[in-house]
Order: structure tokens, then C-alpha cells, then sequence
């Protein structure tokens, strides 16, 4: 690996053997019975050229074609346009054996703004000497960990909801005198009668993964803000929620496609201020884990059943016999190719 994180390649001559056993050739023309005087010269000529410069052809190739091909391969992949890229770039000089080759990637997910140093020390993966596919993808909780940091840090997740982000169809009303705040927020409705409500909901920590050898642990927490519009447009800020979400599910391969399931959810909040008293947060806090399940979950397990198809390859390879395993800080997972 070089300096960038790119595979660097070359060749010691020492090393490069090629050797023709024999060779036959067939001289014709008037004098012919003069020129198969030399022929085991000319033969053995042949050899000693073709020995050299069949060396001399293919160091030449590996040094300036393929290392020239292998410094421009992209080690930096864009996920979300100028929100957060993939990176790539080697991270040790690939280390080979008699039946793999073991390549480490850097594999963090940064901000393409403003990059900082990951919270979380790159992990040491453990030692695995199973070659029974053709390749294995390593995903570990760091990865997965600094895509949240950086989701976090970007202000990708930040959402704000009045009513008309919401669908036509829709018959919830983000209005202090409409029936559902009236029957949860009684107090703000009586303090605001007949305003229009703004949600600002965002995370106030990156989000958490932990991978385990029995399941895929998230959590998250989400602060929501409820403020009023007034008549000029101005919002003002009158209570401020906070929501923590776990769950823990797991991940799995099903005809060609990845797909998860959660096991376990769970949603608990609590007010963090409020310009208004008496708020019950029993009826909140029921009403938010409700919502929760209702909404979040559901939505996280339908996409689950639905799947995410593995990548198409192109140039007649297709990926096949996929599997996957789940360990202490990362998933494996092996393919083999084929056409």
C-alpha cells in the first residue's frame, strides 16, 4: 500500500522465470541443406532472446500498466452527494497465504465538509483462516458507528414537520385546537388556542450499533422540540422532548436479496423543559412509544422483509452461494462469482 491507501505492485527480476524447453524450426529456400547446418544454433538462439525478453515484457507491463491502472482506482466512494463518502484506501501492505489473500481496507464513513477523527479506535479483526468462498466482506460496528457520527455531525437527520409536510390524505391536525394535541398537550392548547405547530426532531448523539454474534443492537436518541407559529411567522419553542429508541435485530440473506428483522423494540421519553406546567407525560410518553411502534418499527420491518437485492456485477459475473455470520463487532459475509 502507498502513501494515498492504494495497492502498489511490482516485481523483482530475480524472480521472474521463464524458461522454453525446446523449440523447432524449418528453413526452406535453395539452400536449404546450408541452412539446417545452423539449425540447433539458431534454435538455441531463439531460446535465449525469447527467455529474456519474455521477462523483460511482462516486468515492463506489471510496473508501469498494472501499477499505473491500480493508483487510479477510486479508494474514496460518495454515499450521500456532498453529505458523507466511503473510504477505502488500504490501511497495511495486503498479506498473503497459501490459500488467501487478506487485504484491509480503511472502511470509514466520513464528512465530506468538515472530516474529523472517528471516536471509535479501529478494531483488530480476528483471526480467520476459513477459504472456502472465494471472497469475504467484512462489516464491523465501526464502520456502521462512524456513518452515524458523520449523519450526526452533517445535520443529515434533522427533519422539521408542519402540516404541509404532511400527506393530502392525512387527517392528523398540527393545530393547538385540533383534537389529538388537544387531548394530549391540554395545557399548550389552552396557552396557544388555534396555533399552527412546528416539530423540529433530530438526534441529540450519534446513533449507536453494536454488532454481536446473536443480533444487531441500535440505539438512538431523538430530541423533539414542539413549537408554536405565531401570526408573523416566528416560532417560539415551548417544550422539548426527549426519545430513546432500542432495538435489536438481525440481518440475513434470502434469495439474492439482504434482509433483517428486529426482535426487540422499545421507545421511552421524557420532557427536558417546558414554558407551560403540568404537562402529563404518562399520556406523552404513551402516545410517542405508540407512534413508535406504529410508525418506526412497522417501517423498519417492512423494508426488512422487502430486502436490498445484492449488486448487479456486470460483464456476465453474478454473485452466488452468499452467506453470512454474525461475530463480536462485525458481520461476515462470503459470495462467490460466477458466470
Amino acid at each position: 500500500a502507498d502513501e494515498s491507501g492504494h495497492l502498489k505492485i511490482d516485481i523483482a527480476d530475480k524472480h521472474c522465470h521463464y524458461h522454453v524447453e525446446e523449440s523447432d524450426i524449418e528453413l526452406s529456400g535453395g539452400k536449404e541443406w546450408l541452412y539446417n547446418l545452423f539449425e540447433d544454433k539458431i534454435e538455441e538462439m531463439l531460446k535465449k532472446v525469447a527467455n529474456e525478453q519474455i521477462c523483460d515484457l511482462s516486468s515492463n507491463a506489471i510496473r508501469k500498466d498494472l501499477a499505473s491502472a491500480l493508483s487510479t482506482v477510486e479508494v474514496i466512494i460518495p454515499l450521500i452527494p456532498d453529505v458523507m463518502s466511503l473510504d477505502l484506501s488500504l490501511t497495511a501492505n495486503p498479506a498473503s497465504t497459501e490459500s488467501f489473500l487478506d487485504i484491509l481496507h480503511s472502511g470509514e464513513i466520513f464528512d465530506v465538509n468538515s472530516r474529523s477523527k472517528p471516536s471509535q479506535d479501529k478494531p483488530a479483526f480476528p483471526s480467520d483462516s476459513e477459504d472456502s468462498q472465494m471472497f469475504y466482506i467484512w462489516l464491523t460496528d465501526y464502520g456502521l458507528n462512524s456513518a452515524g457520527q458523520t449523519l450526526f455531525s452533517s445535520g443529515y437527520l434533522h427533519y422539521s414537520l408542519t402540516q404541509k409536510e404532511l400527506p393530502e390524505n392525512n387527517t392528523l391536525q398540527l393545530n393547538t385546537s385540533g383534537y389529538e394535541i388537544s387531548l394530549l398537550l391540554p395545557q399548550i392548547s389552552k396557552s396557544y388556542p388555534n396555533k399552527e405547530i412546528q416539530f423540529k426532531i433530530y438526534p441529540s448523539s450519534p446513533p449507536s450499533v453494536q454488532l454481536t454474534e446473536e443480533a444487531v443492537e441500535l440505539q438512538v436518541q431523538i430530541n423533539i422540540e414542539l413549537h408554536i407559529i405565531q401570526d408573523d411567522s416566528t416560532t417560539d419553542n415551548v417544550a422539548t422532548l426527549q426519545t430513546t429508541l432500542q432495538l435489536a435485530g438481525s440481518l440475513g440473506l434470502e434469495d439474492s436479496r439482504f434482509i433483517w428483522s428486529v426482535s426487540s423494540f422499545s421507545s421511552q421519553s421524557k420532557l427536558l423543559e417546558a414554558d407551560v406546567e403540568d404537562l402529563d407525560m404518562d399520556i406523552i410518553n404513551s402516545a410517542l412509544s405508540f407512534a413508535s411502534h406504529a410508525f418506526i418499527k412497522q417501517y423498519i420491518k417492512d423494508k426488512g422483509s422487502e430486502g436490498i437485492p445484492l449488486p448487479e456485477l456486470g460483464n456476465g459475473l453474478e454473485i452466488v452461494h452468499p452467506t453470512i455470520e454474525h461475530g463480536e463487532g462485525f458481520v461476515k459475509i462470503g459470495i462467490d462469482l460466477a458466470r
